[in-house]
């Protein structure tokens, strides 16, 4: 029973898998090098490390804010981070964010995929990542009642639906509104009083 755990971290270290590689051992030691020398710089941390030789491709490694929801390579382009406190793309040679700015919000990154896309949500605005060039905007943005932010998203072939509590709205993908419904939770009833 978990009823007392109150939050839950895991930490993960990763490898590709290469023509080179003539047995799975050399994989998993690759990753638990990646994934010792993230947990030796502290929390919240991406570190690149070099398949053959085990040392770090960056000067330092990358602290990043929230925890990391989603890594992968953009190939000629660097290693796209999103967490669920903002993303950016890491150069691999530098070390540096490709991005002057970081995409940043209070709440959100959960994100999908269509086709060379991923669209993903943070606070009340959708976001369009380019999975083959890193190039990113802001999709759409739509404030919600009662200060509400978007929780979920789902891609459709006619759009992307975000909602909330008490909130619905879909997107075209052109970024423009098709539909937006506000549905009040019930009140407090005076049957019985």
């Amino acid at each position: 029973r978990f009823e007392n755990i109150k939050q839950v971290t895991i930490s993960i270290g990763a490898s590709n898998l290469n023509t080179f590689d003539t047995r799975r051992e050399e994989v998993i030691k690759r990753a638990d090098e990646a994934l010792y020398k993230s947990k030796q710089n502290g929390r919240n941390i991406v570190s690149v490390v070099d398949i053959t030789t085990g040392k770090s491709l960056t000067a330092s490694p990358l602290k990043v804010d929230g925890y990391i929801l989603d890594l992968r390579l953009i190939d000629n382009v660097g290693l796209l981070y999103r967490t669920n406190q903002e993303c950016n793309v890491l150069d691999l040679n530098t070390g540096k964010e490709q991005w002057s700015k970081s995409i940043k919000y209070s709440s959100g990154g959960l994100g999908l995929d269509k086709g060379d896309f991923t669209y993903f949500i943070g606070d009340n605005s959708i976001y369009e990542v380019n999975n083959k060039n890193g190039d990113h905007k802001e999709f759409a943005n739509k404030k919600f009642g009662k200060e509400e932010i978007f929780r979920t998203i789902e891609l459709m072939d006619q759009g992307i639906i975000v909602s909330s509590d008490q909130n619905v709205a879909m997107f075209n993908y052109a970024g423009s509104i098709v539909y937006h419904a506000y549905h009040p939770a019930p009140g407090i009833s005076t049957f019985g009083k």
